[in-house]
């Protein structure tokens, strides 16, 4: 056997180690939830030059690529939906919570105390009735000071939560822009070179934000995520522009961008948005229905 067919068997071996390689580590990551499976793409080595295209023959073969199996259009439909998922989802959550406040306990307390007024129609010269009254409005009052505490407690934490989520985004900016630098020098070296298990962790991070925030995305020809929120770049290259988080006169924290300063408005969209229209609207709107219940009752 010539030193060409022995390098062409050789570059077979190489070839199919890589591969196994590839399905081993595809094995070792089966409980990584965030892990894409990879697969080897082989490809013939270039001809032998000659100058009789006649005797011109392969060289053996080669791993072209090391290529994720994963859908690019899918994953831009499913974070797509993903704001949208997380902003109902969270209102949801609070509406549950609001629900807990006003339960059955303060229903039973209103009956009560319609039931004292129609039963002092009856008899309005009742002592006991007025005494029993009395007592069924003492109940309501209380119950009703319980709930607005309870609100405003809950408005509160909902506060917290949302200043946690944007601190959340800020983070995951940065460590989106730190993927992009590792991964566009990583494949910089050679277009068989691909830095894959950055970029499962890449996917990992877009998927949480684009659960937090309406983002739209694509990816450069350095392989660097360019990330946008409104027609604006969060993240291009290894560059990042974090969301500005400002108190209003309420004590209530709004983002902003950190450039201009202006308002973002996230348009009903994530987790986050989901966090402030619910401590801005929903909180305020039952609070109000509250104070207009006790205003009539009054």
């Amino acid at each position: 056997m010539s030193f060409g067919g022995l390098y062409i068997s050789v570059s077979g071996i190489y070839a199919n180690k890589k591969a196994l390689d590839t399905v081993s580590h595809n094995i070792a990551n089966v409980n990584n939830p965030n892990y894409v499976r990879q697969s080897a793409i082989h490809a013939e080595s270039s001809y032998s030059k000659t100058t009789d295209v006649r005797f011109q023959k392969g060289t053996g073969v080669s791993v072209q690529q090391i290529r994720q199996i994963r859908d690019e259009f899918l994953d831009i439909k499913l974070r797509r939906e993903m704001a949208t998922f997380g902003y109902h989802s969270t209102k949801a959550e609070i509406l549950s919570e609001v629900e807990i406040i006003f339960d059955s306990e303060f229903q039973e307390v209103m009956n009560y105390f319609w039931k004292g007024w129609e039963e002092l129609s009856k008899e309005p010269d009742s002592l006991t009735i007025r005494a029993l009254l009395h007592e069924n409005a003492v109940a309501f009052t209380t119950t009703a000071n319980h709930i607005s505490t309870q609100l405003d407690n809950l408005q509160f934490n909902l506060n917290k939560e949302m200043l946690n989520k944007a601190e959340e985004v800020n983070n995951i900016l940065r460590n989106v822009a730190d993927l992009n630098h590792k991964i566009k020098t990583i494949e910089a070296y050679g277009q068989n070179i691909s830095a894959n298990d950055y970029r499962d962790n890449r996917n990992a991070y877009l998927d949480r934000l684009s659960e937090l925030i309406p983002i739209t995305y694509y990816e450069n020809q350095y392989g660097e995520a360019v990330v946008s929120l409104n027609g604006r770049d969060l993240i291009n290259g290894d560059y990042f522009s974090p969301i500005d988080i400002r108190l209003d006169d309420k004590g209530h924290g709004q983002i902003h961008w950190s450039d201009t300063g202006d308002k973002i408005d996230l348009n009903g969209m994530g987790k986050l948005g989901g966090y402030i229209d619910a401590r801005d609207q929903v909180i305020v709107e039952y609070r109000e229905r509250l104070n207009i219940l006790v205003g009539e009752l009054a």
